[in-house]
């Protein structure tokens, strides 16, 4: 069984043919509608729990955000900014919202970071033989 979904320039395609989306796409595009709302809510929940707390919190946060973003520009040339972007923007964040779903807004979203910075920091400092930085002074 498929549902027959109309084209927004009519019914028919110009060979006279129906769109038609098998029932397993249509089910897994509204499951993935209604997961991402969940994640959306989950964000937003967060983000109202973080703002209820102390304001230094909030935008050392927030402030850190604002620098990590920076690694993206750094990422296309450096090793290590690739390995911080991986860690700040796409690891930890997914750990963090899971354990925050779970646990609401707790002392374990500390947790987040060790999980996603510990592998990161190994292999920084595995590396640093080869880090192109000159010396000061």
């Amino acid at each position: 069984m498929s549902i027959q979904r109309r084209l927004e320039s009519g019914s028919t395609l110009e060979l006279g043919c129906v769109y038609r989306i098998p029932d397993q796409v249509w089910d897994d595009t509204v499951l993935a509608q209604k997961r991402s709302k969940k994640m959306m809510d989950l964000m937003n929940s967060f983000m109202a729990d973080m703002k209820a707390g102390p304001a230094w919190v909030y935008n050392w946060v927030m402030f850190m955000g604002v620098m990590f973003m920076l690694s993206i520009a750094f990422s296309f040339k450096n090793k290590q900014a690739r390995l911080i972007l991986l860690a700040t923007l796409i690891l930890a964040p997914i750990i963090m919202m899971a354990l925050y779903g779970k646990f609401g807004y707790e002392r374990i979203l500390g947790l987040g970071h060790i999980m996603a910075w510990t592998p990161i920091l190994y292999v920084l400092l595995k590396d640093r033989k080869n880090w192109r930085v000159k010396r000061a002074g």
